[in-house]
């Protein structure tokens, strides 16, 4: 600062009136304004966290819109295991927290309340059944495993929208915004395509009419045996019959009583059941299937009972004096037509009946056939 009249400089002058060292003259020495702070140093953002951030957007979219399908279907059928619950109720919270972190949370609160409320719901509007009308209870661990975890995304949802509140709309660009949404949508869409593939229910009712047709069929396989030892006799079969539980058959072993009755089995049944069986039976007035494996996606049922109705043989024995057995070939020139027959010594044991079986069918058809003994 310098005198207003001689312009000599006043040095360190003290605030308020003074006197210029030079020339005498009275100045007013102004206060001296605080001096601007240098701003504190501050790191760039970080390159990977915006990478990451703009790639998470369009995943964390797309597993919202699937599992937001998944909650849905939960509602909808007769299933409630503890991984379609409790592990898809985690996988959503974490999902619906890395959105928030992100700054979407109204997307965050609208998923994990939409995913809370279809699970606290379902044991409340529909209960899940072991039978028809023999509902779980809402205290049982079936029941838990829905109102337990929707409880806590529900809550995890208020204090989503509650944040929400305070600090007001999201902040995100419209592109992020759009991506987050393109996301969304190809994740409901996944989702749709899963969970609209058949369960085993609505496949066991598309292919109810067939089998009935091979009930009919059994109950004349029935009544065209012949009296003991009446039987064409043993034959070597092209192709071979083969039967096994644990690779490929082209054969099914049936007591003669299952062909009248599928669902009431043999006294003593000397083998395995394969799939026409369990077709037969499945598509049957007493379905033995649980109703919650009903429910469930069917995967391949529908090709195992496909296959089922195109197995070559049909392998019947006959307990009685004499263990008998019939093969009957169900695809060849003369469907049905008893191909090869025999009869063995019956024993007390069943064991060793159940080897005389394996070894009376490969004898009489010159096929494989392992029976687990």
């Amino acid at each position: 600062m310098r005198c207003h009249v001689c312009g000599a400089p006043l040095g360190h002058a003290p605030v308020g009136a003074s006197q210029c060292a030079y020339c005498g003259s009275a100045v007013l020495v102004p206060q001296h304004p605080a001096e601007p702070q240098p701003p504190l140093p501050t790191l760039p953002p970080s390159p990977f966290w915006r990478r990451l951030k703009a790639v998470s957007a369009p995943l964390l979219g797309a597993g919202a819109g699937f599992l937001a399908v998944h909650f849905f279907d939960l509602f909808r059928h007769n299933i409630g295991s503890a991984e379609q619950t409790v592990g898809a109720a985690v996988l959503i919270g974490v999902i619906s927290i890395g959105l928030a972190l992100g700054g979407r949370k109204l997307a965050a609160a609208t998923a994990s309340a939409w995913a809370g409320g279809f699970l606290v719901a379902k044991p409340l509007l529909r209960p899940v059944y072991w039978e028809e009308g023999d509902f779980f209870s809402l205290d049982s661990e079936t029941h838990l495993n829905f109102l337990v975890p929707g409880g806590a995304l529900l809550v995890l949802a208020s204090l989503f929208a509650l944040a929400l509140g305070r600090r007001g709309g999201s902040s995100l660009s419209p592109v992020s915004n759009i991506v987050t949404a393109i996301g969304l949508v190809i994740g409901v869409a996944a989702g749709a395509q899963v969970y609209s593939a058949e369960t085993n229910d609505e496949v066991l009712a598309r292919f109810r009419p067939r089998f009935q047709a091979m009930r009919v069929r059994l109950k004349e396989i029935h009544a065209a045996l012949p009296g003991k030892g009446k039987g064409p006799g043993s034959r070597k079969l092209e192709p071979a019959p083969a039967f096994s539980e644990r690779r490929w058959s082209n054969a099914e072993i049936v007591s003669a009583e299952e062909l009248l009755s599928p669902e009431a089995g043999a006294r003593e049944r000397l083998a395995p059941s394969g799939y026409l069986m369990l077709g037969l039976r499945w598509t049957g007035s007493n379905n033995p299937m649980a109703p919650y494996i009903r429910a469930r996606r069917a995967g391949g049922t529908a090709e195992r009972l496909e296959d089922a109705l195109q197995t070559r043989y049909l392998a019947v024995y006959r307990t009685g004096e004499v263990l008998e057995v019939f093969v009957i070939d169900l695809q060849g020139a003369a469907p049905g037509r008893i191909a090869a027959s025999g009869e063995t010594q019956q024993w007390s044991s069943y064991s060793a009946n159940v080897s005389a079986l394996a070894r009376l069918l490969e004898e009489t058809s010159g096929g494989s056939f392992d029976l687990g003994h």
